[in-house]
């Protein structure tokens, strides 16, 4: 698969686990490190996100990192 579509499937994931927790994009950039609109870029599958932040997003989502990066 095209990474382009993983970064947008992983940005999806964070969108919608982000709204069940019914966090802002705001509040969640503060928690992991980021701004605002670097935020939006990676739910959007505009930029690349490592591991290590998507862990971080998992955590403060508290879900378990896998559910962000599987299929």
């Amino acid at each position: 698969m095209e990474i382009r579509e993983e970064l947008k499937k992983t940005g999806a994931k964070i969108i919608y686990y982000r709204n069940l927790k019914e966090i802002n994009q705001q509040d969640l950039a503060k928690e992991i490190g980021v701004t605002r609109q670097y935020l939006s870029k990676i739910e959007h599958g505009k930029c690349f996100c490592n591991r290590g932040l998507i862990h971080k997003i998992a955590v403060v989502l508290e879900i378990n990192f896998i559910d962000l990066i599987k299929e």
